[in-house]
């Protein structure tokens, strides 16, 4: 496998949210990645919920900080920076206001998370809202929310209308549970999803690896079709295009798996 392998959701940066809690774990979660092949992170710190308004210039000088450690560590990862912002009503004033120092590497592609239990009545609304200012949503691990598991059609309305969705490599792994294990395949299956990310938070339970996707992903699909998933869309995203791909259609019979 000589894939390079690109990770654009991901807790590395310490001291910021509920991640790498440690300078010191952030070079081992920043030595595990390279070890694994990844060759470009995008730092994705939490910004929007309670207790994450975060400073952002703060997080910028965290993260320049971090790319000098990795420096020093002989550590050969390029870094890049985006958030994960929390998507509310409250939150796409700040979208509007804060523009691109949200989104990925200041490119036009922003990711957005909704609550794990439950969807706001208005989430297809929040997320043209967010296409409307321009800027492009990517959902992260919609197979994380119940919503989205019991009403996947929703997930493909909004993927319809022009944003993008991401799935963890853990939920592949069984790590969140069966349930998001199976979704995260089915859309992935159905190009519902375009990106596996690791949304890394630590070195044990959830740490920086993307290469076991071409292991638990080859009887599904080819290696080529693995590889836009871990690598040609997230770098066609830091290149600020759109990645390929064509999302199968629901069928109203057998949209539930």
């Amino acid at each position: 496998m000589n894939t390079t392998l690109i990770d654009i959701h991901n807790h590395l940066l310490p001291e910021v949210d509920d991640g790498a809690e440690s300078w010191e774990e952030s070079i081992s979660m920043a030595q595990i990645a390279e070890k694994d092949g990844i060759s470009t992170i995008v730092l994705t710190p939490h910004y929007g919920r309670a207790s994450n308004y975060r400073n952002i210039s703060e997080v910028r000088d965290k993260f320049e900080t971090l790319k000098e450690t990795l420096n020093r560590n002989n550590i050969n990862i390029e870094l890049k920076l985006g958030f994960e912002v929390f998507l509310s009503i409250e939150t796409i004033q700040l979208i509007k206001q804060e523009g691109q120092i949200l989104t990925i590497d200041s490119t036009r592609f922003i990711f957005v998370e909704f609550p794990f239990d439950f969807l706001y009545p208005n989430s297809k609304l929040l997320i043209n809202w967010v296409l409307d200012s321009g800027l492009i949503p990517i959902i992260a691990h919609p197979e994380r929310n119940s919503y989205f598991t019991s009403k996947p059609q929703l997930l493909f309305e909004m993927i319809e209308i022009g944003a993008l969705s991401q799935v963890n490599i853990g939920s592949l792994q069984g790590v969140f549970g069966e349930k998001a294990k199976k979704y995260a395949l089915f859309f992935l299956k159905k190009m519902w999803a375009q990106i596996i990310a690791t949304d890394a938070h630590n070195t044990k339970s959830r740490p920086p690896v993307l290469s076991p996707a071409f292991k638990l992903l080859s009887r599904e699909m080819s290696e080529f079709e693995i590889q836009l998933f871990v690598s040609k869309n997230p770098a066609s995203i830091l290149e600020n295009k759109m990645p390929e791909f064509y999302p199968e259609k629901p069928k109203r019979r057998n949209i539930l798996i």
